[in-house]
Formats: C-alpha cells, structure tokens, sequence
C-alpha cells in the first residue's frame, strides 16, 4: 500500500471510528412537564398526525388528534426535553428552536364566503358569530377566532363577490376533516390551510419508528430558504428508549456558524399562547445590543424595541393585550444572528 492510499485508509478508518464513539447515552426522565408540553405539544400532535395519515387509518376522519395517537410522541419527545444534562438539547431547544415545521398544518385557515348569503354580514361587520346555529357550533367547539379582519375579494368570480375570512383555533386540528364540516355551511365555498412564511421550511422533526425505540432527526436550514428548501442543513439524530433513555447518535451536514451562538445560554419565550404579557429571556454575550420585532400573519411590524446587554441577561416582559388574537413572529438581532420565535396570542 503507497502513501496516499494508506493516508486516505486511516482517514477513512478515524472518520468510521469517531462517528461509532459519538453514540452518548443519557438517562432522562418521561415526565411530560408543562414547559415541555408548552414547547412540545404541537410537535406531538403534527407528527401523530403525519403517521395518521402515513397509515390511512380511519382515524383522518378525526378533527381533533386522538391521544391515543400523539401521547407516545409527546413521551419520547418529553425525554429529550428533560434531557439538561445533554449538550445536543441545548442546541436544538435553546438556540436553534426546532420543530416540527411544515404540512400538516393544524390551526390556521381562510375561508371563502358567498357574500349573498346573510350570515355572511355578520363576519363582514367583523362580529364572530353569525347567527348560523352551525357555524356557530364549530366556532364555540374548536374555539376559533379571527386572524385578521375578513375582507371581500376585489375582483369577482363568476358575478359573485366573496369574502375571505382567516381564523385560527385554540386546538390542533386535522385541518382536511374540519374543512368537509365547514364547507356544509350554505355559503362557504372553499376552505384552505394559511400559507406558512418562508422560514418554516428551515425546521422539521423527522420521526422514525423501530421496535427497540423511537429515532428523531431535527433539521435545521439557513441560507435562501423561499423555495421549500434551503442552501444549507444541518441534522442530529436522537433514540428514544421505554426506559426514558436517551442515544444522542450525532449530529451532521453543513458546518453550524457558531461564531455568536456558542455563547448564546439561553432564549425563550413564555407562556406561548399568551394572553397579555409575553416574557423574554436571554442569556448571552454581554455589551450586544438587541433589536426586538414582533410581526403579525401578514408581516406587519406590531412592536419593536431596542435593549442594552450591559451583562449578558435581559429579562423583559412584552405587552401583548393590545394585539388581536392570532399567529405573530418574535424576531431578536444581537448585531449578527437574527433568533425567531412563533407565538400565539389567545
């Protein structure tokens, strides 16, 4: 064997090794707390859902997600949430923030109404209910509310001039079966899932089912990421064990820019859904200035704030009373990264 060869063997045979030791093993708890199922919960609910339908059970004729069905993800995803002491939580918790991103969407939707028909005014007025005893029903049982104010389209179709409603529910729902209920409504002509902005396609929890344990790939994008994909990716992979262990098998991909971030500790919103105060925690490089944003569905600017690190720690608390209910983006610069968060005001 020449040089290079024998070069090129124990590069490929350290490569083999150090990704066979990477394995860490960490004991954690399943306890489902309520920060973890603040942080969570919605994960739980869309992966069952994907499987629900990856499956073609009877269940996608279930609006709301049987527990059955997403307690099992909520465990496991509990146990790495318990996990502190493991370095990777961090990551993919603290700093990164991912989730599981994309289809199925569970909460937010338009709908298109028959301006002629007469419950319909009532939305156009900006009023919830309509006076329709079903409509009204399916806004009292999944708890919806308006996104934004409803709106007539400006040109119309056929003759007919149709109102656009967006609403969000308090509930994870399985969107495709509340839209056969709410398309019974005489005047409702369609119904369809909101559009997510362009940064969700940067995050996603991945789940594979093994019969000694659960797998979880967390992905994380950066770079353009407008066209369901992005420039760049990087991935960790996560078994989860009955016995509420925990195989951190490694991460891998595209080089992480850790320049700010390996010093960032922590960053976190909460109570998400809020109702009148959101609090913000932030630990990280002392003397950076952070810039804060808070932006509704439709990318309106609703609050910006700029805020001194003289020491690392910012704890404030933003008013949210004053907001109408719905999905907003938390964005933070500290001069280098931009940090977002999704929130819900109830």
């Amino acid at each position: 064997m020449n040089k290079r060869n024998y070069i090129l063997f124990l590069i490929w045979f350290i490569g083999i090794a150090v990704n066979c030791s990477y394995a860490q093993v960490f004991q954690s708890d399943c306890t489902v707390t309520d920060e973890g199922m603040d942080y969570f919960g919605g994960d739980a609910d869309k992966l069952a859902l994907r499987e629900i339908y990856a499956k073609g059970t009877s269940d996608t004729s279930s609006i709301l997600i049987p527990p059955p069905e997403s307690e099992p993800f909520l465990k496991a995803l509990a146990t790495i949430y318990n996990a502190l002491e493991m370095p990777a939580r961090r990551d993919i918790v603290d700093l990164y923030g991912i989730h599981a991103e994309g289809e199925p969407y569970m909460r937010g939707f338009s709908v298109y109404v028959d301006t002629s028909h007469q419950w319909a005014q009532q939305w156009l007025n900006f009023e919830l209910y309509t006076g329709h005893e079903f409509m009204d029903q399916l806004i009292e049982e999944y708890q919806l509310s308006f996104l934004q104010k409803p709106y007539v389209l400006a040109e119309a179709i056929e003759g007919n001039h149709y109102l656009v409603v967006s609403m969000i529910s308090a509930f994870n729902l399985n969107l495709p079966a509340f839209f056969t209920q709410i398309c019974n409504v005489g005047g409702v002509v369609s119904a369809v899932h909101n559009v997510r902005p362009s940064e969700d396609y940067s995050k996603d929890i991945v789940y594979t089912e093994f019969d000694t344990h659960k797998e979880f790939l967390f992905k994380y994008g950066w770079g353009d990421c407008e066209n369901s994909t992005c420039n760049y990716f990087h991935y960790w992979k996560f078994k989860v064990f009955e016995d509420c262990t925990i195989e951190f098998s490694g991460d891998y991909g595209d080089l992480l820019s850790t320049h700010e971030l390996q010093h960032v500790l922590k960053f976190d919103f909460y109570p998400n859904p809020v109702d009148d105060i959101l609090n913000l925690e932030f630990v990280g490089p002392p003397q950076k200035d952070l810039d804060i944003a808070m932006y509704d569905a439709t990318g309106h600017r609703v609050y910006s704030e700029s805020l001194n690190t003289q020491n690392g720690n910012v704890r404030k608390g933003l008013p949210t009373h004053d907001l109408e209910p719905g999905f907003y983006f938390i964005a933070i610069h500290n001069g280098e990264q931009v940090f977002t968060r999704k929130i819900v005001k109830r």
